[in-house]
């Protein structure tokens, strides 16, 4: 049910910084963005992780196996994502740059970024509250690290596109999580 509603709340922000068009949150649209993939990510992540308990576990697999034809069917369908290479990418994700800020991956994105753009000149504002204060580096070091480090995208390539490609592959877990999850809860909630 958590995640059910995370994934909803996520892509509704996601969506409303995507439609962003004028006024001094422009500037922190790449960034806003950016920062409800990785929510996205990190809790679809930890959907899987509960995919995988229900999986270990005989009592819970069968409350699964008790529920209609398409419940089942999402299950097994996110149940097969765990242990692949976007499994891994996803916890990469969630547990370097989304739950946590790992050291390395920071400073991996330090090197490479001062490496390409030594002299650009990056902004830091002052303000009255949250959204106010906004440090620039900060967005150019977690999309470094999440562009590069994490979802290997080559030097060269398009960024947007390859990065839209993965975002796409990660709305379609979302919603089969979603639908497995929604289904189940409401077969048991009757």
């Amino acid at each position: 049910m958590i995640a059910l509603n995370d994934f909803g709340l996520a892509d509704d922000g996601l969506r409303r910084w995507s439609a962003e068009e004028a006024g001094k949150l422009q500037e922190r649209k790449t960034g806003a963005r950016m920062y409800f993939v990785r929510i996205l990510i990190a809790h679809a992540f930890e959907a899987l992780l509960v995919i995988n308990k229900i999986k270990r576990e005989p009592a819970l697999l069968k409350a699964v196996e008790a529920c209609d034809g398409q419940t089942v069917a999402s299950f097994h369908k996110v149940a097969a994502m765990i242990g692949t290479s976007e499994y891994k990418m996803m916890k990469r994700v969630r547990n370097d740059v989304s739950f946590h800020y790992q050291d390395e991956i920071v400073r991996q994105a330090i090197e490479s970024q001062s490496k390409k753009n030594p002299t650009t000149p990056l902004s830091l504002s002052v303000g009255h509250t949250p959204l106010d204060w906004y440090c620039e580096p900060g967005d150019k070091l977690v999309d470094s690290a999440v562009v590069r480090h994490i979802f290997e995208v080559p030097e060269g390539a398009d960024i947007r596109v390859e990065v839209d490609r993965i975002i796409v592959r990660i709305y379609e877990i979302a919603t089969e999580l979603s639908e497995f999850a929604g289904y189940f809860i409401r077969h048991y909630a009757r």
